[in-house]
């Protein structure tokens, strides 16, 4: 993703005070391979959020998601741990952790609905606020 394209969303986001939830949501994506390991270009994405943190304050929700394999609360754990190994890498990249807020969706929110694993649905969302 372009780090233009962030500072952009950055500067959008943080032309308004905090409210409790996003005011803008077009999130950034992190897909992960397996469990809670990003790929390459998940962990790119966060290197170039991490990278605009200085140029504009801003606060930013994790959302964690699972696919359908799994029972509903085992999916509900992943998507938290997936949620908290990008708020992980956020703050090891300086972005200050007070500024990430965590929550998770387990497979209740499939970015693409169907009976098979979509890796697409193995992911974390990143929104500012």
């Amino acid at each position: 993703m372009a780090l233009s394209f962030i500072l952009a969303a950055l500067a959008q986001a943080a032309a308004a005070p905090a409210p409790a939830a996003p005011i803008w949501c077009d999130p950034f994506m992190v897909f992960f391979d397996e469990g809670t390991r990003m790929s390459p270009q998940s962990r790119q994405v966060i290197a170039n959020i991490a990278s605009a943190k200085h140029q504009v304050r801003s606060h930013m929700t994790v959302s964690g998601h699972a696919d359908a394999r799994g029972s509903e609360a085992y999916n509900l754990l992943l998507s938290r741990r997936r949620a908290e190994a990008v708020k992980a890498a956020l703050v090891a990249a300086g972005v200050p952790g007070y500024r990430i807020r965590v929550e998770a969706f387990g497979e209740t929110r499939l970015l693409i609905e169907t009976e098979v694993d979509r890796p697409e649905n193995r992911r974390a969302e990143i929104c500012f606020y």
